[in-house]
């Protein structure tokens, strides 16, 4: 099944990669985390190159419904199983703020956002 991202986005024209090219960092993938990754390095003054095996949008953005949602399932679970607490608190920590930020960042461009309830139950 196609989404509806990639239903109805328009194509997004690319340059080639210049591997000889002066980059502080490279992003891998271009996707939502991706971009807003070297959106945020560009703004620290970086040379942000971001790289897609496919096209923009192409893996999990474009196949999902664009929910911030903090819920995780079993994520919390897992990483509690291989990680500290604090470690886990961290993680929870840098989904809320990235949460957040894109709130912040969509208000600040007026793009409309609809809110939801959401529920995980145990």
């Amino acid at each position: 099944m196609t989404s509806t991202w990639q239903r109805t986005s328009a194509q997004i024209n690319t340059d080639d990669f210049e591997s000889d090219g002066r980059y502080d960092v490279v992003v891998v993938g271009a996707g939502l985390t991706g971009l807003t990754t070297a959106v945020l390095l560009s703004r620290a003054r970086l040379q942000v190159a971001v790289i897609e095996a496919q096209t923009v949008g192409a893996g999990t953005t474009g196949h999902s419904t664009a929910k911030l949602s903090l819920l995780q399932g079993g994520t919390l679970q897992q990483i509690r199983h291989r990680q500290s607490i604090p470690a886990l608190r961290a993680y929870v920590e840098a989904n809320r703020e990235g949460q957040s930020w894109l709130l912040r960042y969509l208000e600040e461009n007026s793009v409309q956002v609809e809110h939801q309830d959401a529920y995980t139950f145990a």
